[in-house]
């Protein structure tokens, strides 16, 4: 004779399907032979995530991204920028200045009496900001007798440039006149 289910109820307890059949018998149906259960791992470049529902979203985490990993054509842009600004012939010689070089040059010079350069450096709230006047910040720093060489560099986080500024130089001091006060420096030979 056939058997006819005629009920179902799910024991969440079990995770089981129970079937009532027209004889009154039950039988249970184990549901994890039809559920799949996933889960995430981060890895070193990506943060994953899975929400109460099953959906699963992935950061990327900064600064985790290399070179390598960027498209061909991002990796060559990057290559001819950077080849860009060191293409000249004694590119290996000027790469290899740094702060001990140009320290000990300047204390050569300096014992055979040459002129020796002189970096004086600035910020927005240094005292030697004036007063506005005329729409105008004065920056008076004393050159002790050497000459503005060069121009006025603004810094910005690890970055200098020049600026265009007006310049007075006065007997004792050289004057910067701006419109708004910024850090920066100056160098004097």
């Amino acid at each position: 004779m056939e058997k006819v289910v005629t009920n179902f109820t799910y024991d969440s307890t079990n995770q089981q399907l129970i079937l009532t059949l027209d004889d009154g018998t039950s039988y249970p149906i184990p549901m994890s032979a039809f559920i799949n259960e996933y889960g995430v791992t981060d890895t070193a470049t990506i943060d994953l995530t899975m929400s109460a529902d099953h959906k699963i979203s992935a950061v990327i985490k900064t600064g985790s991204v290399t070179k390598a990993m960027l498209l061909q054509a991002v990796q060559d842009e990057i290559t001819a920028n950077t080849n860009a600004r060191h293409s000249h012939n004694n590119k290996s010689a000027l790469d290899g200045i740094n702060a001990a070089k140009i320290t000990s040059w300047d204390a050569a010079a300096a014992a055979s009496g040459q002129a020796t350069k002189t970096k004086v450096s600035f910020t927005t709230s240094d005292a030697k900001w004036g007063a506005i006047s005329n729409g105008l910040y004065p920056l008076t720093i004393p050159h002790s007798g050497k000459s503005l060489v060069g121009g006025v560099y603004k810094t910005d986080g690890s970055s200098n440039y020049e600026v265009l500024v007006d310049v007075d130089c006065q007997a004792s001091n050289i004057v910067i006149y701006n419109a708004d006060k910024f850090a920066g420096y100056i160098e004097l030979v």
